[in-house]
């Protein structure tokens, strides 16, 4: 390039001269590469330019030399790192290359097959269909851990209806009737069934009332009061004289006519007492129309009460709808009672439309196995339908369901690729301005593989792209941060991964 050289009387024409550079004058020069002696692999380009005053009049250079030096730097250079470590994390690799040219001869990485089975569990409630019994916490029902199960609540039926004994008056709460008597009423009332006694009570004013607590039953463990019959030894000379019958327990309501003399009654069922209900049972009368004389002679109430029977009856029909069913191997299950009554569990015969019982149990304890399912019990819609039946059991009590899954393998395996590789660079300490980070990659099937680059500043994966692509398509990466993306020893690690191929 241009250069300068002390001034001389010859030149005199200094303007025409190539070795000089004048200020406000245009210049095309070039710059040209030199070479590093002690390493011929580096290429450079720079320059240096000397300044100093030029005196017009003596033709001499003057003042003080000026050194201004343009940093010597790479020119755009190249390099390629060998794919020194390959770090299959799930995979193999199959054949290798150098990685270097988009050529014909390319790096196979295979994927590696996963467990192929896969599990289906029915959904809750929707695949239940409940005779008795009903669902009431959904539960992780995958797997048989004893944790996150589902609850399922008995149903319960009153059976063996029949009579406890009867109670009679034992004091008063109210005694306005008062034409025939004063208090107490009650003991004028309680000789109970048969001929009464004579004794009563008599009201002819509409709006008073008598009412008297009774003596009580005790109902044995496992019954509920389910009906009550109210007796009245009634009269009304001349004509009748309806009384209208209310207690506190509710449901138990009625009326007695009066005409003509004698026992009347009005059964309610359908009821649910307890004990304490019965314990504090009370009964108040009143005339239901404002004329005639209403006359009580007697009054008892028969209980009846009810075993209540508590148990489940349930069945579950769930399929396995995945196109790539390749066939429904095992059925597993895991469950328990919260009380000691007998269980069933049964699984369907599609052929012979009968139940086959896989279980029959007592205890509390948890009650797991698989069966080997085999066509009969796998409907032609892929469907298996299982049974849950108890005996009945005098207290209420919770089904838990641990585990209820179908066990099928896929016609297309499941496969994982994951894989990371580490280029190193032998002159990665240099002032490098740019990186360019370039991948050509295909899969043999439609299946999305994620492409990264490490980051060593942020500690963490940058993505460079997620695609599927069955022809050989370039994956592009530029940086002007490249130092972010090499390692102290300078190292770039990339990595891909392809999951559930």
């Amino acid at each position: 390039g241009p250069g300068f050289k002390n001034p001389t009387d010859e030149e005199q024409y200094l303007n025409l001269s190539t070795n000089y550079l004048f200020k406000g004058t245009s210049y095309t020069f070039n710059l040209d590469d030199y070479y590093d002696d002690t390493d011929l692999t580096k290429t450079y380009t720079g320059a240096k330019f000397q300044t100093e005053d030029f005196n017009g009049t003596s033709l001499e250079w003057s003042g003080t030399v000026l050194n201004d030096t343009v940093t010597p730097v790479n020119n755009t250079e190249t390099q390629y790192g060998d794919p020194s470590n390959i770090n299959m994390i799930e995979g193999t690799t199959d054949s290798m290359d150098n990685m270097k040219i988009n050529d014909a001869s390319y790096t196979t990485f295979t994927s590696t097959h996963t467990d192929p089975y896969f599990y289906e569990s029915p959904t809750q409630w929707e695949d239940f269909i409940f005779t008795e019994g009903a669902g009431n916490t959904d539960g992780e029902l995958e797997t048989d851990n004893d944790a996150n199960y589902a609850i399922i609540d008995t149903g319960f039926a009153l059976v063996d209806e029949s009579l406890l004994g009867i109670i009679i008056p034992t004091s008063d709460i109210l005694t306005e009737w008062d034409v025939d008597a004063g208090p107490p009423h009650w003991s004028r009332l309680d000789e109970g069934p048969g001929a009464p006694d004579g004794l009563r009570i008599a009201e002819s004013v509409m709006g008073k009332y008598d009412s008297w607590n009774f003596d009580s039953l005790t109902i044995p463990a496992g019954r509920v009061g389910t009906k009550m019959v109210v007796y009245g030894y009634t009269l009304s000379p001349p004509g009748d004289t309806p009384i209208l019958v209310t207690t506190n327990i509710a449901g138990v309501t009625g009326l007695w006519s009066t005409s003509p003399p004698q026992w009347r009654s009005f059964t309610d069922t359908g009821l649910d007492f307890d004990q304490a209900d019965l314990d504090a049972f009370t009964m108040t009368v009143e005339k239901s129309i404002a004329t005639g004389l209403a006359i009580i002679d007697a009054v008892y109430v028969e209980v009846w009460t009810s075993l209540n029977q508590y148990s489940v009856d349930y069945t579950i029909t769930w399929n396995v709808a995945d196109p790539d069913l390749d066939s429904i191997e095992s059925f597993y299950y895991d469950y328990r009672t919260t009380v000691p009554v007998d269980t069933d569990l049964d699984i369907y015969n599609w052929d012979t439309t009968e139940w086959l019982e896989l279980e029959s149990n007592i205890g509390t304890g948890w009650y797991s196995g698989l069966y080997a399912l085999t066509d009969p019990y796998i409907s032609g819609s892929d469907e298996i339908k299982i049974r849950f039946q108890s005996a009945t059991f005098p207290m209420d009590f919770d089904m838990e369901l641990d585990q209820i899954v179908l066990e099928w393998v896929s016609s297309l395996p499941p496969a994982d690729l994951e894989m990371e590789i580490t280029f190193p660079f032998a002159r990665y300490n240099e002032d490098l301005l740019a990186m360019n980070v370039q991948s050509w990659q295909r899969t043999n099937k439609s299946q999305t593989i994620t492409f990264k680059i490490w980051n060593y500043d942020t500690e963490s994966y940058t993505q460079i792209s997620s695609s599927s692509d069955t022809s050989f398509t370039k994956k592009e990466y530029n940086t002007t941060s490249p130092a972010d993306f090499i390692s102290p020893t300078g190292t770039v690690k990339l990595y891909w991964v392809g999951t559930d191929l």
